[in-house]
């Protein structure tokens, strides 16, 4: 796990370290620290901290993720789902000989399940004057772990508002 290295005098304001890995956010007085992926042959933990200086950031933004692509997806799960589920129990499926088999019912059960979970996501974006890094909540099933993400965003977006970074997006209030 990264260890964040404050300068002298530097006052930490958030740090969030989560059992998710890829979510390890700090705010301190100075600077932000971001969660980033080390590139090539990695030994030991892949999630490494960028230190970002307050001047540096131009704005943060927490917004909810449109769920249109999940959508989509979704209705293309039940279209199959459901057209091998019934193709299934056809009698000349049954005369040939063929095994009938449960992962056509799963995939329905999928399709259907998918808008569900996908409810709520947040995704924050950091906006740098070297770019721009986002993350997005991942699909979680149960709500516990989507609240630690959600909990987490929330707090680093709230924590940056405190040091006087400048808020972007309908989450800004």
């Amino acid at each position: 796990m990264p260890v964040l290295e404050l300068d002298e005098g530097e006052r930490e304001v958030f740090n969030q370290r989560s059992g998710e890995q890829q979510y390890l956010f700090a705010v301190t007085d100075r600077a932000i620290f971001l969660p980033t992926k080390k590139r090539g042959l990695v030994t030991g933990s892949p999630w490494a901290t960028l230190r970002v200086p307050v001047s540096n950031v131009l704005n943060v933004e927490l917004s909810v993720v449109r769920p249109y692509a999940i959508w989509v997806l979704s209705l293309l799960l039940i279209a199959i789902g459901l057209f091998t589920t019934v193709s299934m129990f056809v009698p000349s499926w049954a005369e040939s000989g063929q095994r009938v088999s449960g992962y056509p019912f799963a995939i329905l059960v999928a399709g259907l399940l998918l808008p569900f979970i996908s409810r709520g996501r947040l995704r924050l974006r950091v906006e740098t004057t070297t770019g721009a890094r986002q993350w997005k909540s991942p699909l979680h099933v149960d709500a516990r772990s989507r609240n630690v993400v959600k909990g987490t965003f929330r707090s680093f977006h709230k924590a940056c508002s405190i040091v006087g970074i400048p808020l972007k997006g309908e989450h800004s209030a």
